[in-house]
């Protein structure tokens, strides 16, 4: 694995590489994450893949953006992918990444090979309640990224962040995320690196998430859903997995059962196996055309 930085004329985005000869795979993380979110995901598809995962804008090691639409961020990647891959990629979001996955293919269609989109809602409503119902987790949050403290500091406070659950026994997060575990030293980090910026873009919501509905059936390539549970915090709901289907009549569709929102973070292995019948079916289409004919 290397790290490096991009100067995308815009801003710099930092990003891990792994592999080298196999057709380019984009990982996108969700919001206030970074690369390391993928780390124990991406080494298993770097075996077929080059493996390209970006802080997004404003956070991580990226540089700061003047915007946080999730068109700002599907620009970025649209630009990453002109200038640095020289041909299409597949696109692999979660959460917020699978927002801008979808936004990048919608707005360019010629640097999306295919689409796999990890349990990112797009039913406007549906994510509006879920943004308005953690209001209060994403304000401390955007109170910490900016507080100038140290990692310890911010690992400190978060076990009683407040987090919204349907459980009435879970109030906050030390109510869902064990004492002492590795989350709060990793959250930290991120909170510490992130623009405070982007999660008040998040807490706004409208200007955000514009034309977030009417994306979906402007994507050509190929897609995978990848549902999490909605009985273990899963967002996309059952019924939403039919209006995907309406928009897109080959959309393949995977449920992982036992796992909530956190998909990859929670069963890394689990995502991978669910995912690789359809990358294997897209490699398979990548490697019978060449990079000229397909750009």
């Amino acid at each position: 694995m290397g790290e490096r930085r991009i100067d995308l004329g815009t801003l710099t985005l930092n990003v891990a590489e792994w592999g080298g000869a196999g057709p380019p795979l984009v990982l996108l993380h969700g919001g206030s994450a970074s690369w390391r979110s993928w780390a124990a995901a991406a080494p298993p598809l770097a075996r077929d893949w080059h493996v390209i995962a970006p802080d997004l804008r404003g956070h991580g090691l990226s540089g700061r953006g003047s915007g946080y639409t999730l068109p700002d961020y599907a620009d970025d990647i649209v630009r990453l992918v002109d200038q640095e891959l020289g041909q299409p990629a597949v696109l692999v979001g979660h959460s917020l990444g699978g927002h801008v996955a979808v936004a990048s293919a919608a707005r360019r269609p010629d640097v999306a090979r295919a689409l796999v989109v990890g349990d990112a809602p797009l039913e406007l409503e549906t994510l509006r309640r879920h943004v308005v119902g953690q209001r209060a987790m994403n304000e401390v949050w955007r109170d910490l990224a900016a507080s100038g403290q140290s990692e310890d500091a911010i690992a400190s406070r978060l076990a009683d962040v407040p987090f919204a659950s349907a459980d009435p026994t879970v109030g906050r997060i030390a109510d869902i995320v064990p004492e002492g575990a590795s989350w709060y030293s990793e959250m930290a980090a991120n909170l510490a690196r992130l623009d405070p910026a982007t999660l008040e873009a998040v807490i706004e919501f409208e200007a955000m998430h514009f034309g977030l509905e009417g994306w979906l059936p402007l994507v050509r390539c190929p897609v995978l859903l990848v549902q999490a549970d909605p009985a273990a915090g899963g967002r996309v709901r059952d019924d939403e997995v039919e209006h995907w289907k309406s928009a897109i009549p080959s959309l393949g569709h995977v449920q992982i059962r036992g796992v909530g929102h956190g998909l990859f973070l929670e069963a890394p292995l689990a995502f991978i196996d669910a995912i690789q019948p359809f990358l294997q079916d897209v490699r398979r289409s990548a490697t019978s055309i060449s990079s000229t004919s397909a750009w």
